[in-house]
């Protein structure tokens, strides 16, 4: 999310930033790396996915 090419802590905080920012946003463009499942929202589900990668990995 902050392209530094791990994913942690300042990944969650940086998809806080943009919670609940969605596709036609005027701001959209900084916040669609967020929307990790690609539903051109940023939501509770992105936040999810997250972190079940961090803790896989």
């Amino acid at each position: 999310m902050n392209h530094d090419g791990k994913v942690d802590q300042l990944d969650i905080t940086t998809c806080q930033r943009w919670y609940q920012a969605k596709s036609g946003d005027s701001d959209w463009k900084n916040a669609a790396d967020c929307d990790v499942n690609g539903d051109n929202k940023v939501d509770i589900e992105d936040m999810i996915v997250v972190l079940q990668y961090m803790f896989q990995h």
